[in-house]
């Protein structure tokens, strides 16, 4: 904790988001839900697009402010403005699945595709699986097959099964 905390008082981006997901879960210290936004609000403020999906993700719990849908939504989309990755999947997986926002396949698939250029495995498998169902595309199983490779060799474990299966 301390060199986490010598390091967040540098202003380490990275340090910060770890000291408030301590205190989010109460790992070495007493859980303070306050506390842990406190110090994902800085490692926003440092340029840690991530931190502010944590921020969503307590606003969509309740953990620490009261529970706002609307306000975790405005932050995830926060965090994918911002580069993160995991921002972006989620909010292909929320338009696709009509999860606290109404469904829309287009927009689904255009966050999905923006998480695959950021590196996202799990957003390549979800394109792969797009096209290989027609999920808002025209059915296309080379281009799934491509997907679905990429996703393998980014480390999901099931796109490296199906791409396998197909090849």
């Amino acid at each position: 904790m301390d060199c986490y905390q010598r390091a967040a008082n540098l202003g380490n981006a990275d340090a910060l988001w770890y000291l408030g997901s301590f205190y989010e879960e109460g790992t070495g210290v007493e859980q303070n839900y306050s506390l842990a936004l406190d110090y994902y609000h800085k490692a926003a403020a440092e340029g840690d697009p991530d931190a502010w999906m944590s921020i969503a993700y307590c606003y969509l719990r309740g953990n620490g402010v009261e529970e706002d849908q609307a306000k975790a939504l405005e932050y995830y989309q926060i965090a994918a403005q911002e580069g993160s990755a995991a921002a972006c999947d989620y909010l292909g997986y929320l338009y696709m699945t009509g999860s606290l926002v109404p469904s829309d396949t287009e927009k689904g698939l255009s966050w999905y595709k923006k998480a695959a250029e950021l590196g996202n495995a799990r957003s390549m498998y979800a394109l792969g699986y797009a096209y290989q169902c027609g999920q808002g595309v025209e059915i296309n199983m080379e281009e799934a097959l491509r997907w679905y490779e990429k996703a393998a060799l980014a480390g999901h474990k099931n796109a490296l099964l199906v791409w396998n299966a197909f090849k």
